[in-house]
């Protein structure tokens, strides 16, 4: 079967681009300070994470078929890195929520540390993290939300002679589960592919 250009025109868009995202962060209410949206804009990666059903093979009349167990994978935890300015702000803010996690008090009143930790309770120190693709006209397409997140470990950051660029601070947030939305709703209705498949016929 063959397809024609205008075919092709009239059941696509520009497509989605891995670079057009936006984030937010939000941090536990006791914690006492929130993410702000130039915070976010620092964000250099964060993952969309996949689901995968657990499966046991049934051998019945050897076929070797898979079939569901009754569990599901979404994944766990997700990464997130900022790129860092010279103070570390974001640097800072996570590992002020991860020592959070473990600078509670003990029944006789000492505070926790990272030698001896005194753990919070889990509602104490959770969050959510809330990810969004976009649009070339920047109208949110799709939204990801991970449920009660916390960041449970942040990268080592090197430093060298010889080192370039700009460090990055990279952090691993467990979740308990996520959940999808798509945003058909925010779609603008004018859009035009003209100049773009233009582009494609001319390479």
């Amino acid at each position: 079967m063959s397809i024609t250009i205008d075919t092709f025109k009239a059941n696509f868009d520009t497509g989605a681009r891995a670079n057009l995202f936006d984030v937010q962060l939000t941090s536990p209410a006791d914690l006492g300070w929130q993410f702000e949206a130039g915070d976010m804009l620092r964000c250099r990666s964060v993952d969309m994470q996949g689901s995968s059903l657990g499966t046991n093979t049934r051998n019945q009349y050897n076929s070797g078929y898979d079939i569901p167990d009754g569990t599901v994978d979404q994944g766990g935890f997700v990464d997130i890195s900022f790129i860092c300015d010279q103070s570390f702000h974001d640097r800072a803010l996570i590992e002020a929520w991860h020592q959070w996690i473990y600078q509670g008090k003990s029944t006789g009143g000492r505070n926790g540390s990272a030698q001896i930790p005194v753990m919070k309770y889990l509602d104490e120190y959770i969050g959510k993290l809330s990810v969004y693709a976009l649009r070339k006209d920047e109208t949110r397409s799709m939204k990801y939300e991970y449920h009660d997140v916390y960041p449970s470990s942040f990268d080592t950051m090197s430093f060298g002679a010889t080192e370039e660029g700009i460090l990055e601070i990279k952090a691993s947030f467990q979740y308990r589960h996520w959940d999808s939305e798509y945003l058909v709703q925010e779609k603008k209705p004018n859009r035009d592919f003209n100049e773009y498949y233009d582009k494609l016929k001319s390479q």
